[in-house]
C-alpha cells in the first residue's frame, strides 16, 4: 500500500473549521496529529522511500527542480514572481486573458470536450471555483449552437433532529410556500417576544423600559421563517456537494464527487464528459475523459471507452458543526469541472492549466500540488492581482523531513 507524497496536501481536520495561514506552524498542530506520520506505526513499521522524480515534468528539468524546491520547503513563504517568469510560466492579471490562453480559439471554436478535459483552472477556494466555472460555462455555451442544454434541479429537504417534532425546533420540518411561512405561527412567536420582556397585563416595572418594537419583532419572525424556506435551502452550497441547479450541456466536462464503483475507477475526483441525458432527465450518460483522450490518440483496434450511467444520490449536509439541523439533497454526484479546487486536483495530470493565486494558498502543499499538475512551465499559467509581486508557498517542515 502506498500513502503517497508527503509534500502534498495533508488530511483535513473538520473540527477545526476553516484555517488560514498566519505564519505560525502551531496553527496546523491538529492536522499533524491526525496524520499517520505522527503515529507510532509510521515511526516503527512503515518502509520509507524518498520521491525524487516528478514523472509529469521530466521533459522540463528546470521546472522539475523548481517544483522539488517548492515541495521540500527550500522555497517557502513569499516566492518572487520573477522566478516563475524566468522558468517560462505565464502570468495573468484578469480572468478573461487567462481563460483565453487556457481555452484557446482552436479548442473552443469548435468546442472540443476531449482537449478541454485536459485543461483546467485550479483555485484554493471553493468560492472562486464556482465563479470561474460560471465564467467558463458562459464562454463555452456561446459556441454551442444547436447543442442540448439542461437545468437539472435537486430535491432538497430539511431535518432538525430533536425531541420536539415542531418544525424548526425539532423533528421533520417541511418547507412551505412563502406566504404560508410568514403566516405560520407568527402570532405565537410575536407573543413569545412580548412575554420575554414582561410586557403583559399585570407586569411589574417601568413600561417605558420594556417597550418592544412590534414591527421589528414581525421582521425577525419573517427572517426566522425564511431561514428554513425552500428557496433558502436551494441556494445553499456545501463542500463536496453538487448545487441545487446543475446547468449542463452535451460535451461539458464534469468531476465526480463520490466513490461509486472503485473497481471501474468511478471514484471521487475522476473527470467525465457528458454524452447524453435520458429518462426525463433522470439518468446521465458519461464517459471518462482520460479514456476518451487515450482512445483518440491510439484509435482502433483499441477498445472504445465505455459509457456509464449516473443516477441521483442523496447527500446529507450539516447546517453547522454544533447543530443538529441537516439538509438532504437528492442530486447527480457531479459538478462542472473547467475549474476545480486544488484539493480535488491531486490525482490529475493536465496538458495546460492556470493556478488562481489572487487570494493565496492557506494550507501545506497547496502550491506544490497546483504546480505539479502540469508537465511544462510554458504550459502553466498563474492568475494574480495587478499589484501582486509574490506568490505564497506553505510547507510544514515536519511533514517533508524524515
Amino acid at each position: 500500500m502506498t500513502l503517497g507524497d508527503w509534500k502534498q496536501i495533508p488530511p483535513v481536520d473538520e473540527t477545526e473549521g476553516v484555517r488560514f495561514w498566519n505564519g505560525d506552524q502551531e496553527t496546523f498542530a491538529s492536522i499533524i496529529n491526525v496524520s499517520v506520520k505522527s503515529t507510532q506505526l509510521h515511526r516503527d513499521l512503515f518502509c520509507k522511500s524518498t520521491l525524487k522524480i516528478n514523472e509529469r515534468s521530466r521533459k522540463d528539468p528546470a521546472f522539475h527542480h523548481f517544483n522539488l524546491l517548492v515541495g521540500t520547503g527550500e522555497l517557502d513563504g513569499d516566492i518572487p514572481i520573477s522566478l516563475l517568469t524566468e522558468l517560462g510560466v505565464r502570468m495573468f492579471t484578469t480572468i478573461e486573458e487567462s481563460c483565453a490562453w487556457l481555452f484557446e480559439q482552436d479548442v473552443s471554436q469548435p468546442y472540443d470536450p476531449i482537449t478541454v478535459s485536459a485543461r483546467c483552472i485550479l483555485s484554493p477556494y471553493n468560492r472562486n471555483v464556482d465563479m470561474l466555472n460560471e465564467y467558463c460555462e458562459k464562454k463555452f455555451q456561446g459556441f454551442h449552437t444547436g447543442v442540448k442544454k439542461f437545468v437539472l434541479k435537486s430535491a432538497d429537504d430539511f431535518i432538525c433532529k430533536g425531541g420536539d417534532a415542531q418544525g424548526p425546533h425539532g423533528g421533520s420540518f417541511i418547507p412551505q410556500t412563502e406566504d404560508a411561512r410568514i403566516r405560520h405561527d407568527e402570532v405565537t412567536r410575536l407573543q413569545n417576544d412580548i412575554d420575554e420582556v414582561g410586557l403583559y397585563e399585570g407586569s411589574n416595572g417601568d413600561d417605558n423600559d420594556q417597550q418592544i418594537d412590534v414591527e421589528d419583532a414581525v421582521n425577525r419572525v419573517r427572517l426566522d421563517e425564511e431561514s428554513f424556506s425552500v428557496e433558502h435551502i436551494n441556494a445553499m452550497n456545501f463542500k463536496g456537494v453538487p448545487p441545487h441547479c446543475l446547468r449542463l450541456y452535451i460535451g461539458c466536462v464534469l468531476i465526480l464527487l463520490r466513490n461509486l464503483d472503485t473497481g471501474k475507477r468511478l471514484q471521487n475526483g475522476v473527470r467525465l464528459i457528458l454524452q447524453n441525458v435520458l429518462k426525463g432527465n433522470r439518468i446521465l450518460v458519461v464517459v471518462k475523459a482520460d479514456e476518451e483522450r487515450e482512445y483518440r490518440l491510439k484509435g482502433p483496434p483499441t477498445t472504445p471507452p465505455k459509457n456509464f450511467l449516473l443516477h441521483r444520490i442523496k447527500f446529507e449536509c450539516r447546517m453547522g458543526p454544533n447543530q443538529d439541523a441537516t439538509v438532504t439533497r437528492l442530486q447527480f454526484p457531479v459538478r462542472l469541472a473547467n475549474a476545480v479546487s486544488i484539493h480535488k486536483s491531486q490525482s490529475m495530470t493536465l496538458e495546460r492549466h492556470v493556478i488562481d493565486m489572487r487570494d493565496g494558498v492557506f494550507e501545506h502543499g497547496q502550491f506544490f500540488v497546483a504546480m505539479t499538475r502540469g508537465t511544462m512551465a510554458k504550459q502553466t499559467g498563474v492568475l494574480i492581482r495587478e499589484e501582486q509581486e509574490t506568490v505564497r508557498n506553505i510547507v510544514i517542515k515536519c511533514f517533508v523531513e524524515e
